[in-house]
């Protein structure tokens, strides 16, 4: 048989409907049916469209059908506004309220980003660099902690990145020392043989990281992860 069990019953079961819908239409004094109102290929078309934008999934969840039918409903405009030669030069009122939309929403994002660097750049200008407590050229005898051997590892990442952001000569040698190298250092000389390896950072720099690890470490602690977290951090360094 060309088609199997479950769609010979479907379409069976479609035919019935479509005879008892006519009957019934017809005992109301209908005297013609348009059958092409009751065939439902376009319905099966566009779930099988559906299935076919999902991928590897055949059988999409709700969410993902969902998501399928916005693109679809903004694929399909656009498709025929491109490809399409018969146009009126009409512009969509969708896609215009859509593209005024998203520029506005990027202007706006724009606007918060430049807020956000120039209050971050205010607060950067007032870091002072404290100086560590005790001579940076004494190596106990012990082994450092593994906390600190990960700040120091993530200093080395900062003063490395700090090229790019920075051309000042005298904070890019605030933030690196190659002379006073402390036993922390373990993890930066295991990989100073790959090029491009992190540069050891001064003992100011692991000092401030420091205080900011401690900072988010007792703020995380609490359970207070919300989306408001990086600026209160940056408020409670601010008032040290």
């Amino acid at each position: 048989m060309f088609a199997s069990q479950m769609t010979a019953e479907s379409l069976r079961v479609t035919l019935l409907s479509v005879l008892d819908i006519i009957e019934l239409l017809h005992t109301q004094g209908v005297p013609y049916v348009l059958t092409v109102k009751l065939n439902q290929d376009p319905l099966e078309r566009f779930f099988g469209i559906v299935r076919t934008f999902g991928g590897n999934e055949d059988h999409p969840t709700i969410t993902n059908f969902t998501q399928i039918f916005r693109l679809l409903s903004l694929h399909a405009p656009l498709k025929m506004a491109v490809r399409g030669n018969n146009c009126t030069g009409v512009a969509d009122p969708v896609l215009i309220a859509l593209e005024e939309t998203l520029t506005i929403e990027k202007k706006s994002a724009l606007v918060d980003k430049q807020a956000r660097n120039q209050e971050l750049h205010s607060l950067l200008k007032e870091v002072t660099l404290v100086e560590p407590s005790g001579n940076p050229r004494d190596h106990g005898y012990s082994r450092p902690s593994t906390k600190f051997t990960v700040i120091y590892y993530l200093a080395g990442y900062v003063a490395k990145k700090a090229d790019k952001f920075s051309k000042c000569t005298d904070c890019q040698q605030t933030m690196t020392d190659v002379e006073n190298v402390p036993p922390a250092a373990l993890l930066t000389e295991k990989r100073s043989y790959v090029p491009g390896a992190l540069k050891h950072p001064s003992s100011y720099l692991t000092e401030l990281l420091t205080g900011i690890e401690s900072v988010i470490e007792q703020e995380t602690k609490t359970g207070k992860v919300f989306g408001n977290l990086f600026w209160l951090i940056v408020d409670l360094l601010s008032s040290r």
